[in-house]
């Protein structure tokens, strides 16, 4: 792993081209689950008609994109911290959840749901904003009789990892997969 890892740093300052380990997780319905508090001056609400423009604001989407998510029930969670859009998170419970990083589309399993496009403002981060959002769509998830979550995030991206983790989340599995420009190829190993 650690060659891969070398070969993909030359690949991508030659070539704009690297090799990437994408990372599952998951959690079980009969898990512990955290105990943690929201931090203090954090509001957690779903994203509504109300919120779109603020979203798109801070966000890569525009309101057609999220309302095309809308449309196959996929559900935000948004995180205000002093007024604020600090966080945001997409949860996908019916339908194909495609990771692009990792060339896959797995189908969502009835009862299963998929946590996926999360983003901290650089300003809210150190916060524990992003766990504490992990462990509220759990909660809400497995109050309504789903029985286990998933997500997943980059080998590279610890900040990621280290919330996912703090949110009491399980390593399962990894993918490899080869980015050239802005097109993925996963890798067979």
């Amino acid at each position: 792993m650690k060659l891969l890892r070398k070969i993909g740093r030359k690949l991508n300052a030659i070539a704009g081209v690297e090799i990437e380990e994408t990372l599952f997780f998951e959690m079980e319905s009969d898990f512990p689950l955290s105990d943690s508090p929201l931090p203090q001056g954090v509001c957690i609400r779903e994203l509504g008609s109300e919120q779109l423009l603020d979203f798109c604001n801070v966000s890569v989407m525009n309101r057609e994109s999220v309302e095309n998510r809308w449309a196959t029930k996929d559900r935000c969670y948004l995180a205000y911290l002093e007024g604020q859009l600090a966080h945001y998170s997409w949860v996908k419970s019916t339908g194909v959840q495609p990771v692009t990083e990792a060339d896959i589309q797995v189908p969502v399993i009835p009862g299963e749901f998929w946590i996926y496009h999360c983003w901290t403002a650089e300003w809210a981060r150190g916060r524990r904003i992003y766990p504490s959002v992990l462990m509220l769509i759990v909660r809400d998830y497995f109050s309504s009789n789903f029985t286990r979550a998933h997500i997943y995030t980059s080998r590279t991206n610890l900040a990621s990892q280290r919330g996912i983790d703090n949110a009491g989340f399980r390593y399962t599995s990894s993918k490899w997969s080869l980015r050239a420009g802005s097109h993925w190829y996963r890798l067979k190993r």
